[in-house]
């Protein structure tokens, strides 16, 4: 009967999804002031009943003797849930396939299993949210709030995370492959045993206190920015405890006019820097012993 329930709430929203489409995505750059007032607007434009009946779908639990058992949720389709509050709820195993949820409040909610390839996700909010498992490849998350989240085992392949917030969030096992991470925050973030290939990472990702215990990174570039990352933070940690002393250490000067915010450690070579391996020995040309050469 549950099932029924859920297919019945799935149908119902699809329906009222080509009665009341999208409203005009978000920019990509969009204030606080200006984000609310598009939310109020996709309000007018959407009305209660799809909120209320995604929030109905979202409680949906078996009872009884199929306890056991997933209920299988299916919005995918591009399902219209733009600015919904789907705060606290339950969308374990759930379909979101295509679903447009920019600007949705999903604070505390539950996507493990949860399937959310080619979603539109910008500027939603998943903190304290459970993404055990979840699939977000193909995404476009941009600007959206992870933080505090779990996403042990998530995929984020080709997802799109421009300026995202991952701080405080379980990444363990996670597979980033050739995600967007422009400007992301994963400050204080698990990223152990993490697969990293083909990343695209400028100066502007943070790092700072994350934790790449065996972690795997398929290319030189995004390993020094992140070396670039942690060394920053050591030194940053070591000029505080020399500032608390009573002969605090003068700061190191800046890295120079690359503006990457890096700081030089001890004379150590630049991580954004690939220099070609030093020769241990002279070719034998060069040397004293060399065999004398004989005219042709």
């Amino acid at each position: 009967m549950t099932q029924r329930i859920s297919d019945m709430l799935s149908v119902h929203l699809k329906e009222l999804t080509r009665k009341h489409p999208p409203a005009a995505p978000l920019p990509s750059e969009v204030t606080t002031n200006a984000l609310q007032d598009w939310k109020a607007k996709v309000r007018l434009n959407r009305g209660g009943d799809i909120e209320f009946a995604a929030r109905a779908l979202g409680r949906l639990e078996m009872r009884g003797s199929g306890s056991t058992r997933l209920i299988s949720r299916d919005l995918s389709g591009g399902v219209n849930l733009q600015g919904c509050d789907l705060s606290g709820l339950n969308f374990r195993n759930a379909d979101f396939t295509f679903t447009n949820l920019q600007g949705s409040n999903c604070t505390g909610s539950d996507f493990s299993k949860a399937t959310l390839t080619s979603a539109k996700l910008e500027h939603s909010n998943f903190s304290f949210g459970n993404l055990v498992d979840a699939d977000l490849s193909y995404s476009e998350a941009s600007h959206s709030d992870f933080s505090f989240s779990n996403m042990q085992g998530a995929f984020l392949e080709i997802t799109n995370l421009q300026h995202s917030v991952l701080s405080f969030c379980k990444l363990e096992s996670a597979h980033f492959t050739e995600t967007d991470l422009t400007g992301a925050n994963f400050d204080d973030a698990e990223l152990t045993n993490v697969i990293i290939s083909n990343p695209i990472l400028d100066e502007n990702a943070s790092f700072i206190g994350t934790n790449f215990f065996w972690s795997r990174v398929s290319l030189l570039r995004p390993i020094a920015l992140l070396v670039g990352h942690l060394t920053t933070w050591q030194h940053t940690r070591r000029q505080d405890r020399a500032s608390s002393s009573k002969h605090a250490a003068p700061p190191s000067p800046p890295l120079g006019d690359r503006g990457t915010g890096l700081v030089r450690v001890r004379n150590r070579m630049d991580p954004l820097q690939i220099r070609p391996p030093r020769r241990l020995h002279p070719p034998p040309q060069d040397r004293d012993d060399a065999p004398p050469s004989t005219p042709p």
